[in-house]
């Protein structure tokens, strides 16, 4: 074999391993995907809400949530390349959103919708609609606690495919 053809061999062996460690990078850092996502959302919603509802002793509430959710955006964001996270603040965030949202989905039905939500209407079409976006927001940080909970125990699905790619090509981070 000349020596021109070596190189190249030993080259994109180089290049095989690079992607497969790119792979397994990305595969921990996908373990947090679904509550990278519902924390993104909830920081999305706790913005408009704070936005719409200036003045209101919600937006006040939502402003806080809103700040308080930074850290653990950047928690989330930081990990990757990382086998070893920590992710307490995200779990508290999430678990405090859900108590905010589940308070939040009672009170909409208890109050006038001028004391929650001054930018709608006191109607049951308002209420439904709110009703429903603040329920989407419970379904996310619900299956986000989930994910943690399998997280930390090492069930989930995504740490039984990196326990088969580190054992099948011998890598780790």
């Amino acid at each position: 074999m000349s020596r021109k053809r070596r190189k190249g061999i030993k080259q994109s062996e180089d290049q095989i391993t690079r992607r497969r460690l790119q792979s397994l990078k990305t595969l921990y850092f996908n373990r947090f995907l679904v509550v990278r996502y519902a924390i993104a959302s909830c920081f999305f919603g706790n913005a408009f809400l704070t936005y719409l509802g200036w003045g209101s002793w919600i937006s006040y509430i939502s402003l806080a949530l809103l700040l308080a959710s930074i850290y653990p955006a950047w928690e989330l964001g930081s990990i990757f390349g990382k086998s070893k996270v920590k992710y307490q603040m995200s779990k508290l965030y999430c678990q405090l959103q859900w108590v905010f949202n589940f308070g939040l989905l009672i009170i909409i039905w208890t109050l006038p919708m001028a004391q929650v939500m001054p930018f709608l209407s006191d109607t049951p079409l308002a209420r439904t609609v709110a009703t429903a976006l603040v329920g989407i927001g419970l379904i996310l940080l619900s299956v986000s606690n989930v994910r943690f909970k399998k997280i930390d125990t090492k069930t989930d699905r995504v740490y039984q495919q990196i326990q088969f790619y580190e054992q099948k090509f011998g890598l780790h981070i």
